[in-house]
């Protein structure tokens, strides 16, 4: 497999062979290939030229299926942006990458595009029903130029916790070693059934679709209004075996699970772009114990870093696997310098995983992306705090700009998370460290708890000077658009409580 669009146009396992199923239609893959080349036909009337983008502002449908695929076969650059995203960082978007097209679900306003045209959905699903349906459409027909597998094909945007969205550069040769790589690593078979509620804007949710097509699978699409009270009841209808989940997910179906008698065909729930806590993996193992926990770490400018094997998860407790296959990390201290087993430092990713880079960003890619003399090869500087043990597995020990300083001692917020996570009565953890706006820390918890109760456990099992300065509950934490904890809107929260 070369092009990212070779997924729909390999020889498949039973042209009849459903591939997506959504709440509204079930999808086979000969229906998809169709649907695929259909749409080239319908963006070939906007004269796209190889190398524009298309930005897509669509909820998690077919529609973004058919235009992602239909897009790499013509060579043009694909943005998949969450149609929630705030009119700031939508224009910031816009202006960024220059989209030559946005297709999107319902008028957009106050938006500035540089010449910039936007259709909406059903202009594509009017053009697809009125089609010839007798006309033979040539694969061929749908190439504009001969596509390279180091041609761009996705921007990835991403959001940080401050300044505006950075677009990351993915290549059909970065992507397709990852599909490979990480599909084969989960041994997902043409038998599993892969749910997934997670926005396709998210490259965890994106995912899924390929890794599905690469393996012959079935891919259930759901989006995050399916995933509260009526998660237990897609599961099951859809008779899911992958899920691909958050932790705010996996608590959710552990408390359905507990009012459900009704097994489900879960076998792997998988979990990477936030942690589960030790607690959340000890609860899933009971509730359900025939469903493996697939634990794995790694970030958008290189998909994954590394996977643990789900026999590990007790005995290699705390960490998250070995790198992905074909891939090195390595753990560096503030001088570049490689150190040993045990020890903690930044890690460093090589190999065919990592991205060129950020659109139009070459100052914070040359920050990030880095020439290392010793290895003779382009690193990943990811930013996190890592230990290697001495078989070769990687612990995460929070992101650097986690750690802070107090009395004079370095602090790290996810040893005092994890420590509070392990009390009774406590859903989730999450500090904010001090900044320059407000000089305190900051742990903020949900959970059937009382604040004394939880001060009194960490004056027991923390150091004095490791004391958060303020413990506030929450009825629930804010959550991104990708479901994870939103830590910007936390620094809000903070000015409620001085």
């Amino acid at each position: 497999m070369e092009f990212l669009h070779d997924l729909i146009s390999k020889p498949i396992k039973g042209p009849e062979k459903i591939a997506i199923k959504t709440k509204y239609e079930d999808i086979s893959n000969i229906d998809l290939i169709n649907r695929v080349l259909n749409t080239v036909l319908f963006l070939k009337q906007y004269n796209l030229s190889k190398g524009d983008r298309v930005l897509i502002l669509l909820p998690n449908c077919i529609e973004t299926i058919q235009l992602l695929f239909a897009l790499s076969k013509m060579g043009i650059i694909t943005v998949i942006v969450h149609p929630k995203t705030s009119k700031k960082n939508l224009n910031y978007i816009i202006s960024d990458c220059k989209p030559k097209l946005v297709v999107h679900n319902s008028m957009v306003e106050n938006v500035q595009g540089y010449k910039t045209k936007f259709i909406s959905k059903d202009s594509l699903n009017e053009f697809l029903r009125n089609l010839d349906k007798e006309k033979i459409v040539d694969d061929e027909y749908s190439i504009i130029n001969l596509p390279c597998k180091k041609d761009v094909v996705l921007l990835i945007y991403t959001s940080g916790s401050t300044g505006n969205p950075k677009a990351v550069i993915a290549t059909h040769k970065q992507i397709t070693f990852c599909i490979i790589a990480i599909s084969e690593s989960l041994s997902i078979t043409d038998d599993d059934v892969i749910g997934n509620f997670l926005p396709f804007s998210f490259d965890y949710g994106l995912y899924q679709i390929f890794f599905a097509l690469y393996s012959s699978a079935t891919i259930c699409i759901g989006d995050y209004e399916d995933a509260g009270i009526q998660l237990y009841k897609y599961l099951d209808k859809w008779q899911v075996t992958i899920f691909p989940s958050m932790p705010h997910l996996t608590e959710g179906l552990i408390k359905l699970i507990k009012r459900n008698k009704k097994d489900l065909k879960l076998r792997m729930i998988t979990n990477t772009g936030e942690r589960f806590s030790e607690d959340l993996i000890d609860r899933m193992k009971f509730f359900i114990p025939e469903c493996k926990v697939v634990l794995m770490y790694g970030l958008t400018e290189c998909k994954r870093v590394s996977i643990l094997e789900p026999s590990l998860t007790d005995y290699k407790r705390g960490s998250v696997g070995k790198p992905l296959p074909g891939t090195k990390c390595y753990v560096v201290d503030e001088e570049n310098r490689i150190l040993k087993n045990g020890e903690i430092g930044e890690l460093i990713v090589t190999g065919p995983n990592v991205t060129d880079g950020y659109w139009n960003c070459n100052e914070l890619t040359n920050m990030k992306f880095k020439r290392v003399e010793i290895l003779d090869e382009i690193a990943l500087y990811t930013g996190d705090l890592f230990r290697v043990d001495c078989d070769g597995y990687l612990y995460f020990h929070g992101r650097r700009d986690d750690q802070y300083k107090h009395k004079g001692f370095r602090i790290s917020g996810i040893e005092i998370e994890e420590v509070v996570q392990t009390l009774d009565g406590v859903e989730k953890a999450v500090l904010i460290p001090p900044d320059n706006q407000i000089n305190q820390s900051f742990l903020f918890i949900v959970g059937d708890i009382e604040i004394n109760i939880i001060k009194d456990n960490l004056l027991e099992k923390l150091e004095d000077y490791k004391m958060p300065s303020r413990v506030i509950k929450l009825e629930k934490l804010p959550i991104t658009n990708n479901g994870k904890i939103n830590k910007v809107k936390l620094k809000l929260y903070r000015e409620k409580y001085l």
